[in-house]
């Protein structure tokens, strides 16, 4: 299909073992030009991002509208939320910068 990597936000402790790298090491920054330490990098073949750098942008439906989410929300049975330890973790590298 012509693509030349995979990027993600994920655990680098995780991802790392797959062969992802920091998105830094591509100079590839999110759209506040910066690099987190959850933005992963994935080249699909040897030196397919030789020259290559820039910003990543998640795209406009990942911007969550706070009302929208509420009224979704609202056909759903209420439950109580829990943030497991794999969550806080992500929470705390997502918030990291390199």
């Amino acid at each position: 299909m012509g693509y030349k990597a995979i990027i993600i936000y994920g655990n680098p402790e995780y991802y790392k073992r797959f062969g992802f790298k920091t998105s830094k090491e591509y100079n590839i920054t999110n759209k506040e030009k910066k690099y987190p330490a959850a933005l992963l990098v994935l080249e699909l073949y040897s030196n397919s991002l030789n020259g290559i750098n820039g910003i990543f942008e998640e795209g406009i439906v990942y911007e969550i509208q706070e009302k929208e989410l509420e009224e979704f929300e609202k056909g759903f049975d209420r439950k109580e939320k829990k943030v497991t330890e794999s969550q806080e973790r992500f929470m705390e590298i997502a918030n990291k910068y390199l």
